[in-house]
């Protein structure tokens, strides 16, 4: 077995560390470092602590002459943190400086536990040139007190001056079996340095004992611990290779690349955007923080993201991939009022020696909206949480609260002294953002708040709320006001710590690889993929993280699974759904197709659900011109608001142009309109489900309306319109605010109509579409509703054949 506690991890930097043969703990402590455990079963940490280490943080600081400097460190610059086995704090402090000689005006904090088994007194020293103290904290965080050498009783050891090396001591009672935090500071302002401790007590036999090599010393506190309270953020980008054997691996901070090797390893990437891969066995990889890159390689695999945007592959057999609820919050603006209330409509900010400063307050005369502000959230918001405490004063009788947003009023009737908590409200606004209101009672009864000098009667309510919006605004403009119908004196509110975060989910990319993996993506818009052959995988959340619609042509906000080489178009799809809730190919004819040669399995998904958005399964190609206001434009040119001319409502603007390049062979092959066929003025080359206008008198006669759809595949005939097979093409969609009739060459032509395809798409030369499409519709009625919405009727197969070949 090989265990490097020695002065490594401290004293030097960007390490290699070999293991052996046997079981080895191995850490890499500060830099960024090479760890190999070789055989056997490793723990392999890359900046983490290990039993009877200190964690240690480094300052530059200029200290002066003077004593009683110790409790200064932390007020100068950081410079490193990490793991030692010795004091050795001049070297150490060269290391994180890269520099070398007798360092200057620096300081060290060593962090660890001290394990107590027997109670009573202990005496320890620290031995310093500068400056030095011991403090020990109970399980609580109070430090115990110490009788010093130097007089009186303080809580900590007390060898804080300036000085050629000295000892002193302090004796401190402590309890037994308890664990305690034990910290030394360390100063140095010029010359030479040194430091050493030791410990003597009912644990040590009556021996003087070294704290460097003590058994009592324990394990130090996490890579994130750090005096300042933030983190320390300089672990290194390590490199670890567990080799054989069953491994436990951490790469703590830093951007790690960890490989677990041989057989059923545990790797935690920890801090950092980090590359874990498991390689051989049955493997449990966690990404940890960061935007990590997870391999399970062979083996039944289980890996989880966790926080940040990962990706994930499981590799061969059954692996289970969670992507985990990973998401970033930032602080947009937070506000106690003590410094006043600028920037709201009224800014009256009033302090109470009770209940401290508040924005208000507001009364009778003050109206629904007292006092209000806008505030920019931003774009591609996935969430915003809003929370504040409403003091609601001294109401007798019940009125409202009124909170606005974006213009729409939410009322709480609970003015009154109630103890219980109003229910939660939510609605979707005419902003199309979701508003969920949740409110918590944290105090009921007399509050103590005075006016004039007199306190209020006992009907007083702080309430905290939180408001949650998702998919919000750019810009939410938010007021507070109520119903009040008294003086000020009497009833009243104000809002007291205000603060506005953002929240946006993390976007994982899970691919399950070979064999029969459970993939999780979590919040976020998610990527899976699937490739011919990877098994029978199941997606357990589809659709569940979205922060957009499933049908406003935006594939990046919701999740999303490539399934275009599998099925022709989205009905075919649909109906394959709807055979037995297995995507599977059980149903239809895929001669033409790419063979899944497994299946997926959405848990709860059913056909409406699955979009072109989210499938990628699918009118123009490139080159056709369209009609526009600004004269005819190319179908690639074309941008998001430009105003296309329509058949029935004058100029609309195109919401999106989405492009999707396919194979154009089979199913696929587009279909050339040649110029004059359907009065369009050169040629056309469209997609073979898209559908054109058709106004005929014989359209009337046959189905009795003067204007129909027709799909281009069904227009087949002769020389004037037939498929053109070609290896690839690209086809563009054109979504507008509703089913359009537009001009593509001159020729009447449909925009893409993203809710349709179950009940409208013609499945190619099948006589039984219009029956599955019915059985469709009774599966998922609500498209009947879509159905009525359609620009013009729509021609099954067997109509649009008949009619085409009266138009010959």
């Amino acid at each position: 077995m090989a265990t490097n506690d020695n002065t490594n991890p401290g004293t030097q930097g960007d390490q290699a560390i070999s293991g052996s043969s046997g079981a080895d703990t191995l850490t890499g402590g500060f830099g960024s470092d090479t760890i190999t455990g070789g055989g056997g079963a490793d723990v392999l940490t890359g900046d983490g602590p290990v039993e009877g280490a200190w964690h240690f943080e480094t300052f530059d600081f200029n200290f002066s002459s003077a004593a009683g400097q110790a409790f200064d460190i932390e007020n100068g610059t950081r410079t490193g943190s990490g793991y030692v086995t010795d004091f050795n704090e001049g070297g150490l402090t060269n290391t994180v400086r890269g520099t070398s000689g007798n360092p200057e005006d620096f300081g060290v904090i060593y962090t660890s536990t001290l394990n107590v088994t027997a109670g009573g007194t202990y005496r320890l020293t620290t031995s310093s040139d500068d400056g030095s103290t011991l403090q020990i904290f109970d399980s609580e965080g109070n430090p115990v007190q110490f009788d010093n050498q130097t007089g009186g009783t303080l809580d900590y050891l007390n060898n804080d001056f300036h000085q050629a090396t000295t000892t002193r001591f302090g004796d401190v009672t402590l309890d037994p079996n308890e664990t305690y935090t034990i910290q030394i500071r360390y100063w140095e302002n010029r010359g030479g340095d040194s430091l050493s401790a030791t410990i003597n007590g009912p644990d040590t036999g009556g021996a003087t004992q070294n704290l460097l090599t003590s058994p009592m010393i324990g394990m130090p506190p996490g890579p994130e611990y750090s005096v300042t309270g933030s983190p320390a953020g300089v672990e290194g980008d390590d490199v670890i290779d567990g080799g054989a054997g069953d491994d436990t691996i951490t790469g703590d901070g830093g951007n790690d690349t960890l490989s677990g090797g041989a057989d059923n390893d545990s790797v935690d990437g920890g801090s950092g955007n980090d590359s874990v891969s498991g390689d051989g066995g049955d493997d449990v990889l966690t990404g940890g923080t960061g935007d990590d890159t997870l391999e399970g390689g062979d083996g039944a695999d289980t890996l989880e993201g966790q926080q940040g945007a990962d990706s994930l592959v499981g590799g061969d057999g059954a692996d289970v991939l969670v992507g985990d609820d990973g998401s970033d919050s930032t602080t947009l603006y937070e506000d106690d009022f003590e410094s006043g209330a600028s920037g709201w409509s009224d800014n009256t900010a009033e302090t109470d020696p009770n209940l401290g400063t508040s924005l208000g307050r507001f009364g009778a005369g003050d109206g629904l909206v007292a006092t209000e502000r806008t505030f920019e959230l931003g774009a591609d918001t996935d969430e915003v949480q809003v929370e504040f405490d409403a003091l609601l004063l001294d109401s007798w009788d019940g009125e409202d609260f009124v909170i606005t947003l974006n213009g729409e009023e939410v009322r709480i009737a609970h003015l009154a002294g109630d103890t219980s908590s109003p229910a939660s409200q939510s609605f979707v606004g005419a902003d199309g953002a979701t508003y969920t209101i949740d409110f918590t009672n944290e105090q009921t009864g007399e509050l103590g708040y005075t006016t004039g000098g007199s306190v209020s009667n006992s009907q007083d309510t702080i309430m905290n709320v939180v408001i949650t919006i998702t998919n919000p605004p750019e810009d939410l403009t938010i007021g507070f006001g109520s119903t009040l119908n008294s003086s000020i004196a009497n009833e009243s509110f104000a809002i007291d710590n205000f603060s506005i975060v953002r929240v946006d989910a993390a976007n994982d990319t899970l691919e399950g690889g070979t064999g029969n993996d459970t993939l999780t993506g979590g919040a976020g818009d998610d990527t899976y993929v699937f490739n011919a052959g990877d098994g029978d995988d199941v997606i357990t959340d589809f659709n569940a993280g979205n922060s957009g619609a499933i049908d406003d042509g935006d594939q990046t906000n919701n999740d999303f699974i490539d399934l275009s080489a599998f099925y022709t178009n989205i009905f075919e799809l649909r109906a394959d759904l709807a055979d037995d809730g297995v995507l599977n190919q059980s149903v239809g004819d895929y001669s033409d197709n790419t063979a899944l040669g497994g299946s997926i399995t959405l848990t709860g998904v059913t056909g409406s659900d699955l979009t072109f958005d989210n499938t990628n399964v699918a009118c123009f190609t490139a080159g056709a011109l369209i009609e526009t206001t600004e004269g005819l434009v190319p179908v690639e040119a074309l941008q998001r608001g430009m105003r296309l001319r329509t058949w029935d409502n004058g100029d609309r603007p195109v919401r999106a142009v989405l492009r999707r390049r396919v194979d154009g062979s089979g199913d696929l092959a587009p279909v050339h309109i040649s110029a004059g066929a359907l009065g369009n003025a050169r040629d056309l080359v469209v997609s073979p489900a898209h559908r054109m206008l058709i106004a005929d008198w014989r359209a009337q006669m046959l189905f009795g309306a003067d204007e129909v759809l027709v799909s281009a595949v069904n227009l087949v005939r002769g020389d004037m319109i037939y498929r053109v097979p070609r290896p690839h093409v690209t086809y563009y969609h054109l979504l507008m605010d509703r089913h359009e009739v537009i001009y593509a060459e001159g020729a009447p032509t449909e925009s893409f109509h993203l809710t349709r395809e179950a009940v409208e798409a013609v499945e190619f030369g099948d006589t039984e579409e219009g029956a599955v499409a019915l059985e469709i519709a009774r599966l998922f009625p609500e498209l009947l509703m879509c159905a009525s919405r359609c620009v013009r009727p729509v021609m099954k197969g067997y109509e649009a054949r008949a009619l085409a070949g009266m138009l010959d």
